[in-house]
């Protein structure tokens, strides 16, 4: 049996001025002192304790769809509508390079190691590593499974997974680039990550999917009534984290155990989640309505 608590608005810091549009994407530097922001009309990088604004990354053609920080926290990696994935300092705000030679909007990205490699997903349906000292790609995957909506690398970057429109779960081998596996969820697959040996997808009708890899079963799945599921992460301290379209985040300690939430973070009024960020004890979420909200999740159980 799992304590809930509620994470409610007044619990949180709100971040109101920074974008005009819909917030599409979001990330936490690696210190958690830095905060970069994607949306329809800008690119930015703020101070996480207060919202001042710092930079703003100027280069993409149209809506910046996903940002990730470096390791190191000085360098951002975004992309966008435009087809392109952009390296941007922070410290000067210039566009390092641009890689181009996907042919439709990017979806999601990866950071290999300290960002000598990274990789991107897009709507035509491939999956590219790219060498950002060269600004080329070293190697493209075609899944010919529809667009490519989510892309997440394992900690030592050997392998990753990939989810689908046409519902496809797609798990990949990076030192022999090849398929290690693919399972069709049979709804479209909005999020997937790999942890251990399982990996988990989020569908667009609101499921959570566990999958073992090593037996080649389905151990587990959920069905939620909080809408689609916009983005899976997991930890560590708080276990499989989903974010939704009702507004809502919710943490699962061990979903294959119990379909309970421990946790569930509110205060958006039913807009879409479209990404959360969490660096140890601290949780920042974009939405719909504009607003990036900050929950400070120390000592919660306490």
């Amino acid at each position: 049996m799992y304590l809930k608590k509620f994470l409610l608005s007044f619990n949180t810091i709100e971040f109101k001025n920074l974008h005009k549009w819909a917030i599409d994407s979001i990330d936490l530097s690696p210190s958690s002192n830095l905060v970069v922001s994607a949306g329809r009309d800008s690119l930015l990088v703020w101070n996480a304790r207060d919202g001042a604004l710092l930079k703003t990354l100027e280069g993409h053609l149209l809506d910046v769809l996903k940002c990730r920080f470096f390791p190191s926290g000085l360098v951002v990696l975004s992309g966008g509508l435009d087809m392109t994935v952009r390296v941007f300092s922070v410290e000067t705000g210039q566009c390092a390079r641009t890689l181009m030679g996907h042919r439709g909007p990017i979806t999601d990205l990866g950071i290999i190691d300290k960002g000598v490699e990274v990789m991107s997903s897009s709507k035509d349906g491939t999956v590219k590593r790219w060498n950002c000292g060269r600004a080329e790609y070293v190697h493209s995957w075609d899944f010919e499974s529809g667009d490519v909506n989510s892309l997440s690398l394992t900690q030592d970057a050997n392998m990753f997974v990939v989810g689908t429109r046409n519902g496809e779960v797609i798990t990949c081998d990076q030192r022999t680039n090849e398929i290690v596996h693919r399972f069709n969820i049979r709804n479209e697959c909005t999020s997937a990550i790999l942890v251990n040996e399982n990996w988990y997808a989020g569908t667009k009708e609101g499921e959570i999917v566990c999958f073992d890899l090593k037996s080649r079963t389905c151990s587990s799945k959920l069905k939620t009534s909080r809408g689609s599921i916009t983005k899976l992460k997991f930890t560590p301290q708080y276990g499989l984290i989903s974010s939704f379209s009702d507004g809502t985040v919710a943490a699962y300690p061990n979903i294959q155990a119990s379909p309970h939430s421990s946790l569930e973070f509110t205060g958006a009024d039913c807009d879409p989640i479209y990404d959360f960020s969490i660096v140890e004890s601290t949780l920042f979420t974009s939405c719909r309505d504009k607003i990036v909200r900050k929950y400070n999740l120390a000592n919660v159980f306490d």
